[in-house]
């Protein structure tokens, strides 16, 4: 990215980009959600000709009419099953807030909770170091670029943490089903923070081993799913279970 918006020895925040007057900002009128994306910012109540800034590692930033909601609701597009993955993940360790994205060594994390609402969020697959100070969150690329972004509540570490726990639990599952197949996952060269944490011991991180074999996270999977059919009857357990044999008989040839 060569932009002088992007200058290595700025700070690149929202309200940089939103006052930059030597380089305005492009618009995008048709732009596929890839993992590229470093950054969104949520300038839905600040600009009328769109609704999100995108800092993308090809592109560089520009101005998209949807808001970081709906872009980051796309992801569905590439992996097909879009924050499924995030929310099973998220219920196995009984986390309730900022819900991130997470696929494999892929991780978009929410400044703020984003589940109702649009806010900022951060790739931190393309994010090598970060600090916290004074209601703000630093995040520094691979390339050097420190990108400053609103964190006015919570612990910017411990947040990362949840986040990179979710997706180790995440590649555990996926490794076991490959490797079932004589398969394996291959790292990328560069993985960014979403390994930082995984030497750690904490409780938490001691469940990432747990109940990773196929027909556990198949019961998982399904279970969850269940769950949240919103099944409305006069007796829903009982049509639970039914669904549930149902499945089970799915899996098998007769």
């Amino acid at each position: 990215m060569q932009s002088k918006l992007l200058d290595e020895d700025l700070e690149i925040s929202k309200e940089y980009l939103l006052n930059v007057k030597h380089e305005p900002l492009q618009k995008r009128e048709s732009f596929d959600v890839d993992f590229e994306i470093i950054a969104l910012f949520d300038v839905s109540e600040s600009r009328n000709d769109g609704n999100t800034l995108v800092m993308h590692a090809l592109f560089g930033v520009f101005v998209d009419r949807r808001t970081t909601k709906q872009i980051i609701n796309e992801f569905y597009k590439i992996n097909g099953v879009g924050f499924a993955l995030s929310k099973v993940m998220a219920d196995f360790f009984s986390i309730r807030h900022y819900l991130p994205f997470v696929f494999l060594y892929v991780a978009y994390m929410p400044l703020r909770g984003g589940s109702r609402k649009n806010t900022d969020w951060i790739g931190i697959h393309k994010i090598v170091r970060y600090r916290q100070n004074k209601g703000y969150a630093y995040f520094i690329t691979k390339n050097g670029l420190t990108i400053k972004m609103n964190f006015a509540k919570g612990n910017l570490e411990n947040r990362l943490h949840d986040v990179c726990v979710l997706i180790e639990k995440n590649l555990e599952f996926m490794e076991r089903i490959l490797l079932a197949g004589l398969a394996e996952i291959k790292a990328p060269k560069e993985t960014g923070l979403v390994l930082k944490f995984r030497n750690c011991d904490c409780h938490t991180h001691l469940k990432v081993k747990t109940d990773n074999d196929s027909e556990q996270i198949t019961v998982l999977f399904m279970t969850f799913l269940i769950d949240h059919l919103g099944i409305e009857s006069e007796y829903p357990e009982e049509e639970k279970i039914y669904y549930r044999q149902n499945l089970q008989r799915i899996k098998k040839l007769y």
